[in-house]
């Protein structure tokens, strides 16, 4: 089943190369599929690039930072953390 995300995802892409929640979403399915990290790395930063104040842009630094603590890249991990923790705030400031 996730494996059949990752292709639609794919092909969602394929289909609109500035979707940014697809790069997300895929990274994210690459993290759970425990393989690809580079790759997820890449489309995570792709996705975040695409649409960095975007309210799923905190999500993005969490993919990051869950994929960088389970290579063990605990500085990348601590920072990504922090930065989505920091945009999600920013983000529901702005809403009230």
């Amino acid at each position: 089943m996730l494996r059949e995300q990752v292709h639609k995802l794919q092909d969602a892409i394929d289909s609109n190369k500035k979707f940014a929640r697809a790069y997300l979403f895929l990274a994210k399915a690459y993290c759970d599929l425990n393989e690809n990290y580079e790759e997820a790395i890449d489309h995570a930063k792709k996705g975040l690039k695409l649409d960095s104040e975007a309210d799923s842009a905190p999500l993005g630094h969490y993919i990051l930072a869950d994929i960088y603590n389970r290579l063990g890249r605990h500085e990348d991990y601590s920072s990504e953390l922090q930065k989505g923790k920091l945009l999600e705030k920013k983000i529901k400031s702005l809403k009230k």
